[in-house]
């Protein structure tokens, strides 16, 4: 029943700067505009390139100037108006193609910066501006290995390129390559140990990576960064989780949200440290929040549909399921865990249909292999259960409940031997008393089934002196003294 963490994975992608030109001409005019971008001063630089533009009409540095700073005031149609003219006047320079194609991506038209970008590299085979820029279109394409492979380009004229080496870093997490990843981010905090991003993007790596204590020690880095970033704080909040500091974890999303109170991810890690640390009401509360914030995300409603199951209250759960199953239909958690809420209100059929589309989305499901598996031993289906709880086995070997009801589909075909070893290793992998105590009835009854009575009152011995159950007590003490009457007899 373990929820879902949120952990951003958001590519963060920063456009190479816009591609000034020089005048070949010392006017005095177009110096004077120049001038007044550098300082900021943008109207007044227009202005100038007016004026120059009048004096010089084929000059197409001016065009191509103007264009950039039409850009900065964010008039995306008037640059390209000027950067069309430029490359009217010289249609060979790379960097032009690369403005107009960031106008045009500002403008919300990526298949025309698209085209620029690949016109700038055909003119220009490196271009990293045009490089970078054509990945992030790639990228948003859902074409990850052609972005890396423009990125790849970058890095082979630039192999210290932080920008480019966060960018593939956040690609290769991508795909799942999270090896790939970590050699890309470290070798961007080595050249830049203030970047945020590049720490973020390692602890991102070791968090998918299982290296929850590295994930941890790298979003702490990130956090010592200029900006308290509050999702560094949420990503570290789950790398906390991880670990088992549930109360560094709850500060750490307090302070995301406090930081950014319209986020919908902090929210959400919230509630699951609170779930974590047995503040389950708390944990609604931080789901509700989550849900207000982004109703459209169904993980949202599966957190809280376990935190509600948690306290007791199978009908909000159920609802909260149904709620997550409506925007994701085949989310094998969300099946596996409405099912054990139709299985406690006596829908076994339709329970038995969650837990078996859950094993078939995800094969390697272990818990619901073992509802699945169970469902079918208390049905009597033996067989199945067998088949089923010998997969889930095979997945988790050491799991106890797993091999308890393994256990007790070998007793109901009479395969003592084949029960008492699963017994077995079920005692050798359980901490608990209370557990203990039940496989220890398991194997005497096992015991007692064969014939092995002295065994079996052994084993009833080992049982009653692993739980501090009265009523428990009393049945055992009960069982030892009619066996060892039955042994006199």
């Amino acid at each position: 029943m373990k929820a879902l963490l949120v952990l951003s994975l958001a590519l963060v992608v920063t456009l190479c700067t816009w591609a000034t030109l020089r005048a070949d001409s010392a006017e005095e005019v177009f110096d004077q505009a120049v001038q007044a971008e550098k300082l900021g001063n943008l109207d007044e630089a227009v202005q100038f390139y007016d004026m120059a533009a009048q004096l010089d009409p084929v000059n197409s540095a001016v065009y191509n100037n103007r264009g950039i700073v039409f850009a900065r005031q964010r008039k995306y149609d008037k640059a390209i108006e000027d950067f069309d003219q430029a490359l009217r006047l010289n249609p060979e320079n790379p960097g032009t193609y690369v403005n107009r194609g960031m106008a045009h991506q500002e403008m919300g038209d990526p298949d025309r910066a698209f085209a620029d970008y690949s016109k700038a590299l055909d003119l220009e085979a490196g271009h990293a501006q045009a490089l970078c820029n054509r990945a992030v279109i790639w990228e948003k394409r859902g074409s990850i290995s052609r972005a890396v492979a423009d990125l790849n380009e970058v890095l082979k004229t630039d192999e210290l390129n932080v920008k480019a080496l966060v960018f593939r870093g956040r690609l290769h997490l991508a795909e799942g390559s999270w090896d790939k990843a970590l050699k890309d981010f470290t070798t961007a905090v080595r050249q830049d140990p203030a970047n945020l991003d590049a720490w973020r993007g390692s602890g991102d790596a070791n968090f998918l990576g299982g290296r929850f204590d590295k994930a941890v020690q790298d979003y702490t880095r990130a956090l010592t960064c200029p900006n308290r970033d509050p999702q560094t704080l949420v990503n570290r909040c789950g790398g906390l989780i991880q670990t088992g500091d549930f109360e560094g974890a709850i500060r750490d999303c307090e302070e995301a949200v406090e930081l950014d109170p319209a986020s919908p991810d902090g929210f959400s890690n919230l509630g699951n440290a609170l779930m974590s640390a047995g503040r389950d009401q708390e944990a609604v509360g931080a789901f509700g929040r989550a849900i207000d914030l982004a109703p459209a995300k169904s993980e949202n409603y599966y957190n809280r549909g376990i935190a509600f199951k948690r306290l007791g209250d199978s009908d909000r759960a159920l609802a909260d399921f149904n709620r997550a199953l409506e925007m994701s239909p085949r989310d094998p958690h969300v099946l596996n865990n409405r099912g054990m809420v139709l299985w406690a209100f006596g829908r076994k059929e339709a329970a038995v249909e969650d837990f078996q589309l859950a094993a078939d989305l995800d094969q390697r499901n272990v818990a619901a292999l073992k509802n699945l598996g169970s469902a079918y031993l208390s049905q009597g289906l033996v067989d199945d259960a067998i088949r089923v709880l010998g997969k889930a086995q095979r997945l988790s070997p050491k799991d106890s409940d797993i091999l308890l009801a393994f256990g007790d589909s070998w007793m109901e075909k009479k395969k003592f031997d084949k029960a008492l070893t699963s017994y077995k290793k079920a005692l050798d992998n359980e901490t608990s008393p209370e557990k203990k105590c039940r496989i220890l009835v398991r194997t005497g009854l096992a015991l007692e089934r064969s014939g092995n009575v002295q065994k079996a009152l052994q084993s009833y011995s080992g049982a009653l002196g692993a739980t501090a159950d009265s009523s428990v007590r009393e049945g055992l003490t009960r069982k030892i003294e009619e066996l060892k009457a039955q042994r006199k007899r």
